[in-house]
């Protein structure tokens, strides 16, 4: 059985650890309204739930068996440092997307737009 996963950030096709995918079929972009981007520890992406916003993060889907998603988990140290939460897609799907809570999120900056880090540094680029 597969089910589907949002990613926002370095799992993303042509970044640094889109290799923890393999085996994933990739299913489109897609956003997720009502949560906020930050970026964690000046490295990498995270995501927390921000209701009533009007705010979007901007990522793709993949559909991925569910042995994978076992393995995303331990990647993503959920459930200490990420959550795997049931999100609702903003076409409607529904998708586990990983998230913080939002009292970590509140210590780090808000990125806006998609995460644009290069594919091996896991930071943003120069402006």
């Amino acid at each position: 059985m597969e089910t589907l996963v949002f990613v926002y950030g370095s799992l993303k096709n042509g970044f640094e650890h889109h290799g923890q995918l393999k085996g994933a079929r990739y299913e489109g972009e897609a956003c997720l309204a009502g949560y906020r981007l930050v970026l964690y520890e000046d490295s990498y992406p995270a995501i927390c739930a921000e209701p009533g916003s009007f705010r979007s993060v901007p990522g793709e889907v993949f559909s991925i068996p569910e042995a994978l998603l076992l393995e995303l988990d331990a990647f993503e140290d959920a459930p200490d440092l990420y959550q795997r939460t049931l999100v609702k897609l903003s076409d409607g799907r529904n998708a586990w997307a990983y998230v913080i809570d939002s009292t970590r999120a509140s210590r780090y900056p808000a990125l806006e737009g998609p995460y644009r880090a290069g594919p091996s540094t896991g930071r943003l680029p120069p402006e």
